[in-house]
């Protein structure tokens, strides 16, 4: 046929679709390898006859020498097709097949077919092995046949219907994936260029989406529609059918145990992969990480289920856990309630001071504690201790030692990540307010078997001279020291967990007798001013009422001398005191503030 030219010009286009020796055309058809693609091929040209013929003289006699041959072709592979027979004519039967009966749909979508025409060319010069494979990076270079090809819809400046261009140059062999001749290498790019190969955009991948959009959409409303009357149903039966409701419970429990089992051996999986990938961490002199990693995932994921985001529900659900730990004799269930119990204190402590301290007074509460001074770091520990324990640590080191390791023993693997999350909700707490929660167990590094190290974590002992015991005694008062500077700047809503506690009735009673408890209260609360004291929680309102019905006169009176050094603003210590049952208790005018220059005034 006449040649395209090699650049583009403005004169109209004279192009022939055929050769003029149609028996040649005819033969390169009737190939198994392009038999399905010439149906394909005339069904766009019929199809298209109209759109081709709206781009003029060239167009129009482009689609009339197309419609001839394709009359021809048909004719021509159809004498041909009893002859071949075989699973090969029932692929390509499946393939034609399956296209011709999309054709309802072809004329009603138009889009470019450059970019299909382009890619199968570069794919059918791919099969025939003409070394045009190169590079991941370099891809494909396109081949003068591509080029002209691209130049012809160009020029035409065809839109037609669906990408039925694509399917022109369309090879057996592309869509097969067949590489029985190709070395190693050539089938490995074969594959990912073939991979990379989408046919959605053309016309049997269009009608395929079409087609299985509306498959889909039918399914899911049938099976709605058969789910909506099961479940209808199953609400029917299970109001009045006991056997029925017997057989629901059986299923609920039995999909409830195959759940659980199944996180546990998931849990052990993924452990048991941690604990390999740290042995190669080892062997190639790194530091493991994995296992943490894992164990931390998990305690977070238990830590989440622990407790509720409403303080009452929380408080509940610990006075509940309480009593069944004091109540269970079985010592793995026991364990369990335990473990509980200390997820319940860790998520109280990642809540802040107010969660924190109410959970641990009811969960200690009738344990008979000795009390507490605020400075009492020893003292602290054990009542931490007994409220996931629920047994009565005592306020020594070596009990606190023995706690700890029956604690490593409730939390298995999980202790590491457990102690973090515990301590870090300590560490919250305190510069809320509750400084007597500040350092109280450090973690430390120690070398275990085979020289790896591991975590521990050490109850600091202020009465240990040793380094280590003095270096611990050190870290523990700067945490303190930090969390009060902290609390004293913020609303120190856990204020009642920065002072002495005592038993009473069989519940925590805070009171403020201790030098410790008084040199915190002052530093909280003496930069208080005017327009502060309206705003301060009820919560620290009740703590001060609490603490002064259980002070000496001299004892409140000592206080607010030391609140008044450090007043910014005697006003608002004045009105802040107000707040309370100060006067009630005491009488008005009984105890006063010295402000600078000696001036005393009297409260009333």
């Amino acid at each position: 046929g006449n040649q395209l030219p090699e650049e583009a010009s403005d004169a109209p286009p004279n192009f022939d679709l055929v050769s003029d020796s149609t028996s040649v055309t005819l033969n390169a058809a009737s190939t198994w390898e392009s038999m399905s693609t010439i149906l394909i091929a005339v069904a766009f040209l019929l199809v298209g006859a109209k759109v081709a013929s709206e781009s003029g003289a060239a167009g129009a006699g482009m689609a009339t020498k197309g419609v001839d041959l394709g009359k021809k072709a048909t004719g021509f592979i159809a004498r041909k097709m009893p002859m071949v027979g075989g699973d090969a004519w029932k692929k390509r039967g499946q393939r034609v097949g399956a296209t011709a009966k999309g054709l309802g749909r072809l004329a009603k979508t138009r889009m470019p077919v450059i970019g299909d025409l382009a890619r199968n060319e570069r794919a059918k010069k791919m099969e025939r092995g003409t070394g045009m494979i190169t590079s991941g990076v370099s891809g494909w270079k396109p081949t003068t046949r591509g080029k002209k090809v691209a130049r012809l819809a160009a020029l035409a400046g065809l839109r037609t219907a669906g990408k039925v261009g694509a399917m022109l140059t369309e090879t057996g062999g592309r869509k097969d994936k067949r590489a029985k001749d190709w070395g190693k290498i050539a089938e490995q790019e074969k594959e990912r260029v073939e991979r990379g190969y989408s046919t959605s955009g053309s016309i049997s991948g269009k009608i395929k989406q079409d087609s299985t959009a509306r498959l889909n959409i039918e399914t899911k409303l049938s099976e709605e529609k058969k789910s909506g009357k099961l479940a209808a149903k199953q609400v029917e039966l299970s109001g009045k059918d006991k056997s029925f409701q017997e057989k629901q419970k059986i299923v609920s429990k039995t999909a409830a145990k195959r759940q659980e089992d199944e996180r546990i051996l998931n849990r052990k999986s993924e452990m048991d992969t941690a604990r390999n990938r740290d042995k190669l961490l080892i062997a190639d002199g790194q530091l493991p990480r994995y296992v943490e990693d894992v164990e931390a995932k998990h305690y977070k994921e238990d830590l989440e289920v622990a407790g509720s985001s409403n303080i009452d529900r929380t408080l509940a659900n610990i006075g509940i856990r309480k009593d069944q730990i004091r109540a269970e004799t079985d010592p793995e269930k026991k364990k369990k309630l335990q473990r509980d119990m200390a997820n319940t204190m860790a998520f109280c402590g990642s809540r802040g001071a107010v969660f924190s301290v109410n959970g641990v007074n009811i969960a200690t509460a009738d344990m008979g504690l000795a009390p507490i001074e605020a400075g009492d770091v020893v003292g602290q520990q054990a009542k931490e201790l007994s409220a996931i324990l629920q047994r009565k640590v005592d306020a020594d080191p070596g009990d606190i030692q023995t706690a700890l390791g029956e604690m490593e023993n409730i939390m298995g693997d999980g202790y590491t990540a457990f102690m973090r999350s515990f301590t870090d909700g300590l560490a919250k707490s305190s510069v809320d307010g509750a400084v007597s929660k500040a350092g109280l167990f450090r973690e430390e590094i120690e070398v275990g078997s085979n020289n790896i190290p591991r975590s521990k974590f050490v109850a600091v002992d202020p009465t240990d001279a040793s380094p280590d015991g003095l270096e611990r005694k050190k870290w523990s008062d700067g945490k303190r020291g930090y969390a009060l500077s902290q609390a004293k700047y913020g609303r120190m809503e856990g204020f009642e967990g920065s002072l002495d506690q005592v038993e009473v009735g069989g519940e925590t009673k805070h009171v403020i007798t201790s030098d410790e408890a008084v040199k915190r209260t002052a530093a909280m609360w003496g930069g208080v001013s005017s327009n502060v004291t309206a705003s301060v929680d009820m919560q620290n309102i009740d703590t001060f009422n609490e603490a002064f019905e259980n002070m000496h006169f001299h004892e409140v009176q000592n206080l607010l001398d030391e609140m008044m050094k450090k007043a910014k603003d005697t006003q608002g210590i004045m009105a802040l005191m107000k707040r309370t049952n100060l006067v009630d208790t005491f009488g008005a005018g009984t105890l006063h503030l010295t402000g600078a220059g000696g001036v005393v005034t009297p409260i009333t």
